[in-house]
């Protein structure tokens, strides 16, 4: 668990350096799935222990669940706003970026009743489920009126194949090492508690 913990940990400092820089939205994309994956997967080994399932009143386990959602609901909202601004560009692509925005709608709005338990979370969250939203109606709006285009299922929307990691290169290392230690949510996000017990397991 603790492995897939500091591999979102270390690809999230690549994501927050990448959105600093405006890179890309695949690459974007791409990142916030991998993190997504590695909060899913600590998630799912989280759920094997009785003692991580139980720690801190669940608090623990509940966490690692809302990063797996935020961060695969942020995959789809950075293509969904990339493929408005360029449907509004080219006169076509709108119903597309109106799916791809339902779909990051419908992944936020899959933890609201987690989020309810993690209230450090709540402004962050409101935040994001109000700017999908607009985005949704937006882009929705305009693929009916202007673009007259159907809204695909999510289901047979592109996206990034997030399998290919994204590699570092020395440009972006350098760039790494301005970035602080830590970002605050996921600095403590594994307690002293479970770093003692998970070094007990290995004795």
């Amino acid at each position: 668990m603790l492995s897939n913990l500091m591999l979102a940990q270390a690809q999230y400092l690549f994501y927050k350096m990448a959105t600093d820089k405006k890179m890309k939205p695949d690459i974007l994309s791409k990142t916030a799935q991998q993190i997504s994956t590695y909060f899913r997967e600590a998630y799912s080994h989280s759920q094997m222990n009785g003692f991580l399932k139980k720690f801190q009143d669940g608090k623990f386990v509940n966490v690692l669940s809302y990063h797996a959602a935020y961060f695969e609901a942020s995959a789809w909202l950075v293509l969904g706003i990339d493929r408005f601004s360029k449907a509004k560009e080219e006169g076509f692509g709108m119903g597309t970026a109106a799916g791809t925005a339902s779909r990051a709608a419908m992944l936020f709005n899959s933890v609201d009743n987690l989020v309810k338990s993690l209230p450090d979370y709540k402004d962050n969250y409101t935040k994001k489920v109000a700017q999908v939203a607009q985005l949704s109606k937006m882009a929705t709006e305009k693929a009916s009126t202007v673009t007259f285009e159907k809204i695909p299922d999510w289901r047979s929307i592109q996206i990034p194949d997030a399998k290919n990691f994204v590699k570092f290169d020395s440009s972006a290392s350098e760039e790494l090492d301005k970035v602080p230690a830590m970002n605050e949510i996921l600095r403590y996000i594994i307690p002293p508690q479970v770093r003692k017990m998970q070094a007990e397991f290995k004795e």
